[in-house]
């Protein structure tokens, strides 16, 4: 399998097969998420309101799955980039029915670019408002300053 840079992706993704909506009790935003479609996902994310949104991302499957679940299972990582920025850190660490939640899939995955993800996760809800100036921090500390690997932040 390829990137979109035309790369071999160092991840394969789960497989896709074909499923009905109703027999996972999946939502539209599960479906989407599911899908990889970037486009309906913000659809639903920005036309929904607050508090119906609260629920659709708590929203779990017949599998315990959330939205964000799905997406990071399939390895979706601009997905998953966009949906995080609408939960906070009890809703994102919703377990399945398997006993992991949507972060230990993600790290099961061992995409860089889903774990720094949930970096800016994590750095948001414990910073708060310094987010913006320890993000620069980072940012320059992850090109490998402290002595880990060019793209992985340990020190945040």
């Amino acid at each position: 399998m390829e990137s979109p840079g035309g790369q071999p992706s160092p991840v394969p993704r789960k497989k896709m097969t074909k499923q009905l909506t109703g027999k996972r009790d999946d939502t539209p935003l599960h479906s989407a998420a599911r899908a990889g479609n970037l486009g309906a996902v913000m659809e639903i994310l920005t036309g929904t309101g607050e508090e119906e949104l609260k629920e659709l991302l708590e929203k779990q499957n017949q599998s315990g799955e959330t939205a964000l679940y799905v997406a990071a299972e399939y390895g979706y990582v601009d997905v998953v980039r966009e949906m995080i920025k609408y939960y906070d850190l009890a809703d994102a660490g919703i377990k399945a029915r398997n006993g992991f939640d949507a972060f230990h899939v993600a790290a099961k995955q061992g995409d860089i670019g889903m774990a720094q993800s949930w970096n800016l996760l994590f750095v948001h809800y414990i910073l708060g408002n310094d987010f913006l100036s320890f993000g620069l921090y980072c940012c320059r500390d992850s090109e490998g300053a402290n002595g880990g690997p060019s793209g992985i932040v340990y020190d945040c």
